[in-house]
């Protein structure tokens, strides 16, 4: 067991892994188009069981531009940027630009991630699908855990 981890905060991590693979897994039959800032944070929406379409905003082939075009075949834009002041205004600055696009802005399923897991950093997700960060010697998904009874 990892040091200062007691079995209930364990159990508690394991929980949370869980609710965010189902969430990411939901996502991804949705057919939704979600819109990340950067790679690392591409990568851990893949580790928590994403498959469906990514958009990574900064670096090479993002921007409001190709992502105008290439939302022309989604009708809903999962937005996925961290709650710093850098989301915070790329968040606004896509707001903007798809005002009158009929594209619907889904920034709920962002909001309801940080509420379950209190991280503000997408990237910072991936602790959630590695076990060896939660400290177990088995995979948490392939595992049913209910001490509860």
């Amino acid at each position: 067991m990892k040091k200062g981890y007691s079995r209930s905060k364990i159990r508690d991590e394991i929980e949370v892994s869980l609710k965010l693979r189902k969430i990411f897994e939901d996502l991804s039959l949705t057919g939704a188009l979600v819109v990340v800032e950067g790679k690392n944070d591409v990568k851990a929406i893949r580790s928590l069981g994403y498959s469906g379409k990514a958009f990574q905003f900064c670096g090479a082939g993002g921007g409001i531009k190709n992502l105008l075009t290439t939302s022309i075949n989604y009708g809903r834009l999962v937005i996925m940027f961290d709650m710093d002041e850098t989301g915070i205004k790329l968040s606004k600055k896509i707001q903007a630009a798809f005002r009158n696009s009929g594209v619907e802005l889904d920034f709920r399923v962002s909001a309801k991630v940080v509420k379950l897991t209190g991280v503000k950093h997408v990237e910072d997700l991936v602790r959630f699908a590695d076990s060896e960060d939660l400290g177990l010697p088995f995979d948490p998904v392939k595992v049913t855990v209910d001490n509860r009874k």
